[in-house]
């Protein structure tokens, strides 16, 4: 089953058939391939972590350095009294000599000892292709999930992790971490540590208080409507995190941080930096940086600095007394606002 409108559902059906007890005797070739690092390397430590405890050995080669010698050493019986070995060929995509090694095999029960074959990047060559499916090789597809499919990503960290969350607590841990599988599966895994197992569900009420709502997409726009002097977007976009969960104290790093790359970008321009330079200095991207120039020059270098002041000073006071969050906000993107014509 390869199915390219849901591949998510592809890589759990694969997934299933490849981690069966009867796998190894119906298939000797496994090929994992696909777009996701993280489905890559998440599928070689769960055959490994399976194949292990039924008492297979896990014979790690490298594709760059892997012969055709070692080729038939890893599909050929041993002694009796060697473990059972499974050979797990990363990068294959970089052996040179696979394509002539598959080739050389005339019938799939020449293979003694199976293989996962791990390849990323580009497809195989169509020759290649051939005879992977003449050998009856097991494809596991590591594709990235279509948008709608991500649901049923988080539902399965969710089953593994045992924290027994509700439709709407995953659909808030979607909005809040996004579409990125490392990150998905790094939040679920804190909440895990943090929370523990559950006797019954969690619902996004449960759940809000403990997730972190400040994704970099969320950074981004703070930072983008503040140089286009859209403030009123930025603090609209700051309450709605707020009223979601997300702590002040965090927002206030975003604007001092902004504050802090204005004023860079200030001090260079007057030191004659162009965009190109002021990137590197401040390891950022050019098109960044020229979006900070036509902002911070229609603003004073004091201005940045009572902002950043009232950043400082915030953090100090909501430490100690958790009170007048957004006042303290609307209080900063005003000092950030353009000056009135002729003031």
């Amino acid at each position: 089953m390869n199915d390219r409108s849901s591949p998510y559902q592809s890589y759990r059906h694969s997934m299933s058939t490849a981690i069966d007890p009867g796998a190894i005797t119906r298939w000797r070739l496994f090929l994992i391939k696909g777009d996701s690092d993280y489905l890559l390397g998440a599928t070689r430590r769960i055959l490994k972590e399976v194949y292990e405890k039924a008492g297979w050995k896990l014979e790690r080669s490298e594709g760059s350095s892997f012969t055709a010698e070692r080729f038939y050493q890893a599909i050929s019986a041993r002694s009796l009294f060697d473990p059972k070995t499974i050979t797990l060929l990363n990068d294959a995509q970089s052996t040179q000599d696979l394509l002539s090694c598959l080739q050389a095999i005339k019938d799939p029960k020449d293979i003694q000892n199976p293989m996962f074959i791990l390849w990323r990047g580009k497809d195989p060559s169509p020759k290649l292709l051939k005879e992977i499916e003449r050998l009856g090789t097991l494809r596991i597809p590591c594709d990235e999930p279509a948008p709608w499919e991500f649901k049923d990503f988080l539902g399965d960290l969710n089953r593994r992790y045992k924290l027994s969350l509700s439709t709407d607590a995953i659909d808030l841990v979607l909005e809040a971490v996004g579409n990125d599988l490392f990150k998905l599966d790094n939040e679920m895994r804190r909440l895990a540590l943090s929370l523990g197992e559950s006797s019954g569900p969690r619902n996004a009420a449960a759940l809000r208080p403990h997730l972190g709502f400040l994704r970099e997409d969320h950074v981004f726009k703070i930072d983008q409507w503040l140089c286009v002097g859209a403030t009123s977007k930025a603090l609209l976009l700051m309450k709605d995190l707020t009223d979601r969960g997300e702590k002040p104290l965090a927002l206030l790093a975003i604007l001092a941080m902004h504050c802090r790359k204005a004023l860079q970008v200030q001090s260079g321009l007057k030191a004659g930096a162009n965009a190109q330079d002021l990137a590197r200095q401040m390891r950022l991207a050019p098109r960044l940086v020229q979006t900070y120039i036509p902002y911070v020059q229609k603003r004073s270098m004091e201005q940045f600095q009572r902002a950043l002041q009232l950043c400082h000073e915030a953090d100090r006071r909501l430490k100690s007394r958790r009170e007048g969050e957004e006042l303290w906000l609307s209080q900063i993107l005003f000092e950030l606002r353009a000056p009135l014509a002729g003031i």
